[in-house]
């Protein structure tokens, strides 16, 4: 399930400070490989601490927590834990002269931050989380989410991993978006998107995939007509609500007048056999907000064009009367919307301002 919630950070935001705020042990449990750590103990054999900077290089020997290079040496270094009060530091071999103890202090110096890479084929799941299993827990600065994860696990490309960030974000927008991701009982990493899709429209859209590949579309008769259409309501809705010759109520009658239209066109393409991939409006935000027309009225003329080329190559492609009369019905609705929203958007001035 999940559960989205407001967070006004990214969550590579003052992270080093927040997590040497754990316990130690608590720490030393969390960390991946990588972090810098610097760690003070306090050897039994002397009244004077020992401070040290070192990475975390292995997190899975079955003893320590976490095995520790220094910078100063070459002395490698076990930070282990025998209850859940106190930290020891001990040598990776019993040959290194280093003289053990209790650690005093943990502070993070830094975290590795990994790429999240959003390929053609999906989101590719770093090696680390492949096929894992249990509580999924994501943190980003949109919101958190957590969900449950069942056999087979984490999948090899896992769209999961992206579930904070959804729908709040245009799919299009992700590269630079940073993350956290951890299993619970597991430790928590740090990614950065990296967005390698060619954003075409066979190109992985982060949402249903769908069924069609592009050239399919080329082929089919209505997918250009209408999806165009829906466009071109997009952008007048957008458009609409921009121009000031419009006060309040106009305003939101006419948007809720061109929410409707979106919604029969996408009527006619249920009924037509059209497919209706989203991926299509990810792919460039800006087809809605830089209209090729000039006029409210010569929107609606493209948006009727279109209709028209719809109800004829319909008519040309099935003998079904109960199809014909549908899709028929259908788009005379639309017309008929289109001449009723003339009386609303061309009588003022004929050409809305600028569009951001």
């Amino acid at each position: 399930m999940t559960t989205p919630s407001t967070q006004p950070q990214s969550p590579l935001d003052g992270v080093e400070n927040s997590l040497s705020n754990l316990r130690d042990h608590e720490l030393l449990k969390t960390i991946p490989p990588e972090t810098v750590l610097t760690i003070t103990w306090q050897p039994p054999s002397s009244d004077t601490p020992v401070t040290t900077t070192a990475e975390v290089t292995d997190t899975d020997s079955p003893s320590p927590l976490v095995t520790l290079a220094p910078e100063s040496d070459e002395t490698m270094l076990y930070a282990t834990c025998p209850d859940d009060d106190s930290l020891y530091i001990k040598p990776a071999t019993k040959t290194q002269a280093i003289d053990s103890g209790e650690i005093r202090d943990v502070t993070v110096q830094s975290v590795p931050v990994k790429p999240l890479y959003i390929t053609d084929k999906g989101v590719n799941t770093p090696d680390p989380l492949v096929g894992k299993t249990g509580y999924l827990n994501i943190k980003s600065n949109t919101g958190d989410a957590h969900q449950k994860i069942t056999d087979p696990g984490l999948e090899e490309y896992d769209q999961r991993l992206l579930i904070p960030l959804m729908p709040a974000n245009d799919p299009h927008e992700l590269d630079g978006r940073e993350l956290s991701i951890w299993l619970l009982s597991d430790r928590r990493r740090w990614y950065r998107i990296v967005d390698d899709r060619n954003h075409s429209l066979d190109s992985y859209p982060l949402v249903d995939r769908p069924a069609y590949s592009a050239g399919e579309l080329e082929e089919n008769p209505y997918y250009e007509r209408l999806e165009t259409s829906w466009e071109v309501v997009q952008q007048l809705k957008r458009a609409v609500r921009d121009d000031p010759q419009f006060d309040d109520e106009s305003e939101d009658r006419i948007v809720n007048r061109f929410m409707n239209m979106g919604s029969d066109l996408r009527g006619v393409q249920l009924r037509v056999d059209c497919p209706n991939p989203r991926s299509k409006q990810y792919v460039n935000p800006t087809l809605y907000r830089n209209p090729d027309w000039e006029t409210y009225d010569e929107a609606l003329s493209m948006i009727e064009t279109r209709l028209t080329a719809v109800a004829d190559a319909h008519r040309n492609a099935t003998t079904d009367t109960r199809q014909l009369t549908q899709v028929r019905r259908r788009i005379n609705d639309l017309e008929t919307a289109i001449e009723d929203l003339r009386e609303y958007v061309v009588a003022p001035t004929g050409k809305p301002t600028d569009t951001p």
